[in-house]
């Protein structure tokens, strides 16, 4: 009887030199023709295989750098293998019989750390709505995130006739033009510092036209010069002298390459890395991971949509002309679709009886506002965030408050609020009303018993606006269903569908407005409470569930945690209720006059005298405030022509900073105000090498205000002076 072959081995992993860190590793076995066989397990010491015998002698063994959970190819190919520089060991047996690898090269193991990009977009068509051409989102569309190749990985891979192709054509100190291919239709993407189809009218769709000879010679015009030393490379006789001239000059090449498809298949490829789903505004947002001390990513992306049940792609664009080349992490891209069969409007996905507190505005998520006390401290001074949001802090990095809840809500506000298909007409549930409060003043001292009372937010006319196609299905007519006031002083939830109102309607969006009001006509500035009930079609308040109240959360909504429901209402009616703070006063920026030795600039020439440039001090005061600390300022003192002074600042209204102490008394006998920021700084570390000079001093004061769709410029100041100093003698 013959013998049981053995299956499956294992074999220790080593370093040349230890990491400081762990390494996280994936074990692949490949079969000959580059299929995978099998994935491996890690042990944290030791690789275990289950290929029986036979397969070993021809299998090849991957050991390869694992990504964690932000990105993880499934069955990565043996080129993607090599572009991250996985180790291949030789399989061999010691004399034991036992599989023995050399070490994994210091080389190559000081390579494999990963850090994390962030990866954000919107996927968006141009519609011809009532005339005219609106820019839309397209929504539940899986978005396919890939890495392209970089050229230097596989220049070598391209046959050499190819490579002829390539030195003829663009050797010539005129390259011969092909026609535009086709079909289907050459799309021109993100090019290279290059800005293609700038003189082409507003509202059109630059990365949908296709290659007409009018746009061919447009593009032409824009494209890189390719100088007399990289046509002499092109011309050596040496293939890989041509292949390295290639590789690296892609970036001047790359461009040309859109009008050549004969090269596509050889110089573009790609591993598909992430897929991500978009929201109801078109967004996509998720992390990536790259090797550190490898190349930036170079990203490509394509989308498809499930279309009357059928997934149909709708965006992909040809690799070589809509690749990312070094991705800037962090950077919205904007994909546009042409496909026919994506309608507009994102009908609301949202099942059961819920209702989905979103946003206010189109962007300040509801969950990330500070809904208790909570005090964080801004330059060593502890400021309350109840009722502000972190709203594009990104913005704010350079102060120190990225991610931090500073922002508080002004001028005009609306409420975004998505209804569940068990809401609306012919449902228990089918009005809705806001009413609000001022609890607490701009200060947050305790507000008047008058302020406290509720009162309904119902003095605007609400509608929701839908969309119909025309007879041919080419463009759409912008329609509206009116939600009230209704006579008893409630608002109507619209149907789930449109289609309900009108035959081949779409709701132009998933959410509903749901509340539209000027913050300035309330009760004056400061903490509010907001809260949303729901009624019957008599109008009959009803009770609901906690968790009918949703908010964002994850990737979808989750139940609205506890700070959003006031426990001393009575009975078992819970409402949902949000604080939100608002703030609508300017900020204010002033600079005084400088002193120096006692001496005070002249208000109309600017000059003052210092007596020694070695002890003198320049003394500048300026005025960078907000009544509610709601700003940040920059102050820049340039000398001469925008040369920068050690007197450069910025930072928070709110306390000192690292060169300005904020006194909040009188300056005597300057000053009869408080809220003047002042420092004094060496003569001569202002001058430099000069013995007199002028300044200009700038300051620009931003006020933190949002209304949830933008960083609001309207409460900002600025104030421009300047001076000059010179010796007495």
């Amino acid at each position: 009887m013959a013998s049981k072959k053995k299956s499956g081995f294992s074999f220790p992993i080593n370093f040349e030199k230890e990491t400081p860190e762990k390494i996280e590793l994936r074990i692949l076995a490949y079969d000959r023709d580059g299929n995978l066989l099998e994935e491996g397990k890690f042990d944290g010491k030791n690789a275990h295989l289950s290929l029986p015998e036979e397969q070993l002698a021809d299998a090849r063994i991957f050991i390869a750098p694992e990504s964690g959970k932000i990105q993880r190819i499934a069955e990565p190919s043996i080129e993607y293998l090599e572009k991250i520089r996985a180790y291949e060991p030789i399989i061999r047996r010691n004399l034991d019989q036992q599989i023995d690898i050399l070490p994994i090269p210091e080389s190559l193991s000081k390579v494999w750390w990963w850090v994390i990009c962030r990866v954000k977009g919107r996927l968006v068509k141009w519609f011809l709505i009532d005339g005219n051409w609106e820019l839309k989102p397209i929504c539940n569309a899986k978005v396919h995130i890939c890495e392209v190749d970089r050229i230097y990985w596989i220049i070598k891979q391209i046959p050499d006739n190819i490579i002829y192709k390539f030195r003829e054509i663009f050797y010539e100190e005129e390259i011969r033009w092909p026609e535009p291919p086709g079909p289907p239709p050459v799309e021109i993407g993100p090019i290279p510092e290059l800005r293609p189809f700038s003189n082409l009218q507003p509202n059109v769709n630059i990365a949908n036209i296709n290659l007409t000879a009018t746009s061919n010679i447009i593009q032409r015009k824009k494209l890189p010069a390719i100088n007399a030393d990289i046509r002499l490379q092109l011309a050596s006789p040496n293939l890989d002298l041509v292949r390295t001239a290639i590789a690296e000059n892609f970036v001047i090449f790359h461009p040309y390459l859109c009008f050549y498809p004969i090269f596509w298949p050889y110089f573009y490829r790609c591993d598909e890395i992430k897929t991500v789903v978009t929201d109801s505004q078109g967004r996509f947002d998720t992390n990536i991971s790259y090797q550190l001390f490898g190349d930036k990513p170079d990203l490509y992306f394509w989308a498809e949509k499930s279309i009357n049940g059928t997934p149909t792609t709708i965006y992909r664009p040809h690799i070589a002309c809509y690749t990312h080349w070094n991705y800037t992490c962090g950077k919205e891209v904007t994909l546009y679709s042409n496909h026919p069969s994506v309608k507009p409007g994102c009908p609301p996905v949202l099942a059961g009886s819920i209702a989905w507190v979103q946003t206010i505005g189109n962007h300040a998520s509801v969950a990330d506002i500070q809904q208790t006390n909570a005090f964080t401290n801004i330059q060593g001074k502890l400021f309350n965030t109840i009722g502000l949001t972190a709203f594009r802090t990104n913005e704010l990095a350079s102060f120190g408050l990225n991610g931090t809840k500073v922002r508080p809500f002004a001028r005009g506000l609306h409420f975004r609020v998505m209804f569940g298909n068990g809401t609306g007409p012919g449902h228990t549930i089918s009005k809705f009303l806001w009413s609000y409060r001022r609890t607490a003043t701009d200060k947050l001292l305790n507000s008047s018993a008058g302020d406290k009372v509720w009162t309904p937010l119902n003095g605007v006319s609400l509608r929701k606006s839908y969309l119909v196609p025309n007879a041919a299905g080419t463009d759409f007519d912008r329609k509206y269903y009116d939600m009230g006031p209704q006579p008893d002083g409630k608002y109507l939830i619209p149907p789930y569908f449109a289609t309900s109102i009108e035959p081949n309607a779409v709701w132009e969006d998933a959410e509903t407005v749901t509340a539209s009001f000027n913050s300035d006509t309330l009760k004056g500035d400061g903490l509010y409470e907001f809260k949303l009930e729901v009624f019957n079609s008599a109008g009959t308040l009803q009770t609901v569930a906690k968790d009918f109240y949703r908010v964002n959360g994850g990737s979808g909504s989750v139940a609205a945690p506890v700070e959003f429901f006031n426990p001393v209402f009575p009975g078992s009616f819970t409402p949902f209720r949000m604080r939100v703070r608002i703030d609508n006063q300017k900020c204010t920026a002033l600079v005084e006059d400088v002193t120096v030795d006692g001496n005070i600039s002249s208000s109309e020439c600017g000059f003052v005298k210092y007596v020694s440039k070695a002890t003198s001090d320049v003394n500048l005061r300026f005025k960078a405030s907000q009544p509610n600390d709601f700003g940040v300022f920059r102050f820049t003192v340039n000398r001469g022509k925008g040369n920068p002074t050690p007197a450069t600042d910025r930072g928070s209204v709110i306390n000192d900073t690292a060169k300005y102490n904020l006194h909040e008394g009188p300056l005597s006998p300057i000053d009869t105000a408080d809220g003047y920021f002042h420092g004094a700084f060496n003569v001569g570390s202002m001058l430099g090498h000069c013995t007199k000079a002028a300044f200009a001093e700038y300051l620009y004061v931003d006020g933190l205000h949002t209304d949830g769709n933008v960083v609001l410029d309207h409460f900002d100041a600025n104030f421009l002076a300047a001076f000059a100093l010179e010796p007495t003698t």
